[in-house]
């Protein structure tokens, strides 16, 4: 089986993180850079699977896609490369973004009258998430092991959809956050992995493969850089828990 991962383009948010109040996190839309770093992302995309076709296909049988904007236009811009293609493209809410809750509320530059207790719940948010950072949850937010069995459930339905369908190399347009997850799940990692795990940039296309052998994971395109990459974002990671 073969899954590539995607992370949008720039957003509205990477530049001012003060937009996930103003605007709420499914409408952060992506910038003109980042609408131009998804085109050329699109065109390494199809000349991937166009000299890497898996059981004789240089199309991926699936796309799925966050329905975020950001996600979204990420996905349209990219996929124009494939001239109009007949792409299998579905949509999934369990791929969208972790919750930050009020943490993007104390970004804003011009708080509310309740600007004092939101500062203070984010303090004592960033005092929990010093301590155990994959349990912590943000004030009305989601913490990471939520967002990371949500994920699990989605895998699930690849998983059924492999069975079933013989669907087994599929494309997915998300977030940083959510494509860590799904690395964690398909690599067995443990949760202390989660913060090692390198974080994509956006653009950034990376594979895991199973052929038989267990999975492997891979950075194949820089998106800041636009250019092919050969990097491995599990170096930093000790993929087996410390004994107690």
């Amino acid at each position: 089986m073969r899954i590539v991962l995607v992370r949008h383009g720039e957003s509205e948010g990477n530049i001012d993180g003060a937009q996930y109040a103003e605007r709420g996190d499914a409408g952060i839309a992506l910038t003109a850079k980042g609408r131009e770093q998804l085109k050329d992302t699109g065109a390494f995309l199809r000349y991937f699977y166009r000299t890497n076709p898996w059981q004789g296909h240089e199309m991926p049988q699936r796309v799925w896609v966050s329905p975020y904007t950001r996600t979204e236009q990420s996905a349209y811009e990219a996929l124009q490369a494939f001239n109009g293609a007949a792409l299998d493209i579905r949509r999934d809410r369990r791929l969208v973004e972790q919750s930050y809750g009020l943490l993007p509320y104390a970004l804003r530059k011009n708080n509310p009258r309740h600007d004092a207790l939101i500062r203070a719940l984010v303090e004592i948010s960033e005092e929990v998430y010093k301590n155990d950072p994959f349990l912590a949850c943000p004030p009305f937010g989601e913490a990471p092991v939520t967002h990371h069995a949500r994920v699990g459930h989605f895998l699930d339905r690849v998983e059924e959809e492999k069975r079933s369908q013989g669907i087994s190399d599929i494309l997915i347009f998300s977030h940083g956050a959510t494509n860590r997850h799904i690395i964690m799940h398909l690599m067995g990692l443990p949760f202390s992995s989660w913060k090692d795990i390198q974080l994509q940039n956006n653009g950034d296309v990376t594979v895991i493969e199973d052929r038989d052998q267990g999975w492997q994971v891979q950075k194949i395109y820089d998106g800041p850089t636009r250019h092919i990459a050969r990097r491995d974002p599990l170096r930093n990671v000790m993929k087996f828990p410390s004994p107690l």
